[in-house]
């Protein structure tokens, strides 16, 4: 993935957890629909596109989940932190040093994993959605 197709920033709000899957080796993948996706396009400038993503978590340490999981899978918020509990803004096709990613659902749901690194794994623009002029945070 190079720059011009690596997001500069993931917003998870309004995204639709389509799955989560924990594999034997201590990874997890969760696949997203409408995953809010800005490109860089000039200084302070940024297509938004919804994109259907597949984020895998390496070194998964803990999978905690406070509430119920029901048919509603829309996210409201989500973050992901580094070692240091500074927010990392995106993920590339390379490993990136998170600690956690935290997501919390439309139902009030949380779904917190404690992990060593995450990648993307799949990315696909599917409709740009809004051009955004600012800073990113």
């Amino acid at each position: 993935m190079d720059k011009l197709t690596q997001p500069a920033f993931i917003d998870f709000h309004d995204a639709v957890i389509s799955s989560v899957k924990l594999h034997g080796d201590s990874s997890a993948t969760i696949s997203f629909e409408n995953l809010n996706c800005f490109y860089a396009v000039g200084p302070d400038e940024y297509e938004v596109w919804a994109c259907a993503a597949d984020i895998s978590c390496y070194g998964l340490r803990a999978l905690e989940l406070k509430g119920r999981l029901d048919s509603s899978v829309w996210v409201s918020h989500g973050s992901m932190l580094d070692a240091q509990q500074s927010e990392v803004l995106a993920l590339s096709t390379e490993e990136s040093q998170i600690s956690s990613l935290s997501l919390t659902l439309l139902s009030g749901t949380e779904i917190r994993l404690s992990v060593g690194s995450a990648r993307l794994e799949t990315l696909k623009r599917l409709e740009q959605l809004e051009k955004w002029t600012g800073p990113l945070r």
